[in-house]
Order: structure tokens, then sequence, then C-alpha cells
């Protein structure tokens, strides 16, 4: 029976990505539904084709350690726009479904990068790496490279090389954000939540609003968070990475 789901699965998965279905004559509806299909459907796959022991299945107590990752969870909610929505220079016109529907897109794209780069690649890479102080340290830089390397295939869409650029780095740091924040959590649903709501609070207002954003304000906040949270992940980064280090030559001796 399990056989036979993932075969079905893994179907579902290729034809709602190589297949340009027309679900909804509106084009938000339609790559909405064909992007949800496609995420939750790989999702599903994933979890059925990993092996129990690895990262996707840990879920460890968070206990106080949602305060560590606090800076994350701030980085995150401030990529949505407030000071313009508070100003009246942006307005949401779309009906809420659209927000919903928004929703449910992004937590399904969030969970299927997460189960893919953070549970299944950091691992792999952090195991092909030799054992050293540093060792976690170059598996987060590793992984975080491939992810935001990834969006170099937006050029083949027609996206403009600046733009593409800024998208690689930008995901490079997020990438890294996620990678740390599954480190100290132990438990992949935090890296979920934090891409989820990055996601869901930057296209909320792109996909049901109309106006200007981002004011000057908002991105010197954004700036000055982002050097920060940047200086604190790193410094917490070393030090983690020293710290399994000393625990897996405890383990070994």
């Amino acid at each position: 029976m399990r056989n036979k789901l993932v075969v079905l699965v893994f179907i579902l998965v290729l034809v709602f990505q190589f297949v340009d279905l027309k679900i909804f004559d509106d084009r938000f509806l339609n790559e909405s539904a064909e992007s949800i299909i496609v995420g939750y459907a790989a999702s599903i796959l994933i979890l059925f084709l990993i092996r129990k022991d690895e990262a996707l299945y840990r879920t460890e107590r968070l206990n106080g350690k949602i305060i560590t990752l606090l800076p994350c969870f701030l980085i995150v909610i401030n990529n949505f726009p407030f000071l313009s929505l508070i100003k009246g220079d942006a307005q949401f016109v779309k009906p809420w479904h659209y927000g919903i529907i928004l929703l449910v897109d992004c937590f399904g794209v969030a969970m299927f990068e997460e189960f893919v780069f953070r549970g299944i690649l950091l691992p792999a890479v952090h195991g092909s790496l030799k054992r050293g102080p540093f060792r976690s340290f170059l598996a987060v830089l590793i992984q975080a490279a491939i992810f935001g390397g990834m969006h170099f295939f937006n050029l083949l869409a027609g996206a403009s090389f600046p733009i593409v650029l800024m998208q690689v780095g930008y995901t490079f740091l997020l990438g890294g954000m996620f990678a740390i924040a599954l480190l100290i959590s132990g438990n992949i649903w935090v890296s979920v939540s934090l891409h989820f709501l990055f996601n869901f609070t930057g296209l909320l207002l792109p996909t049901m609003g109309e106006g200007d954003w981002p004011d000057q304000a908002t991105i010197v906040i954004t700036i000055i968070l982002s050097v920060l949270a940047a200086a604190y992940l790193m410094a917490l980064l070393l030090k983690l990475s020293k710290t399994m280090h000393e625990e897996e030559t405890t383990d070994l001796s």
C-alpha cells in the first residue's frame, strides 16, 4: 500500500510540475493551485522516502530555544510592510480568500524547501565533511550557497541578472538562518515556520494590495535588523559548531 502511494504521489508531482494546467481562469488562483499540489505532494513523497532517523523526524522540545531564535522571527516578521499600511501608502483591495490561498501555498513551498535543503541536504553535507571545530559552520554555509545558487535558474525564466543576483544573495542569507534555526532547535518545523512567515509576509501585500512599499524607514529598519541579526547568528553558529565538535569528540572517546 505504501509503495503504491509513493508512486502515485511521484506521478502527481511530475504531472503538475511539467504540465501547464488550466484549473482556473484567474492567473493567481491557477498558479497557486499548481504550486499547492506540487508542494504538498512532493513533501509527502519525501516523508515516505527518507529514513526515520533523518532530521525531518526530529521534533525536540523547544523549551527556551525560541528566545535564542527571537532575532530570526523579527527578521521574517519585518518582511511585512507595516509602516506603508499604517501611513496609508498601501492598502488591501483583493478578497480575503486570496490571503487564505496564499497562506496555504506559502506553507507548502516552505515545507517542501525545508525538507529538501535543511532536512536532507544539510545533514548530507555535514556528514561528508571531515570532523573539526568548523564542520557544522561549513555545512551551513555550503547548503546555504546551494540554496541561494538554485535561484540562478530564474535567468532561464527571463529574469534580469541584477535581480537574480540579489535573489541569490538574500536567499543565501536566509538559507543560513533557517539552518541555524534547525541546528539550535533540533526541530524542522521551526525552520519551516520561519520560511513560511518570510514568504507569507513578503507576498501578502503584493498579492492582495496596491500602493507604494516599502518606505524609506522600513528599508533602514530592515538593513539595521539584518546586520545585527547576521552578526548575532554568525557568532551563534561559530559557538554551536565548536560545541557540536566537542560533543562528537566526547562520543568517540
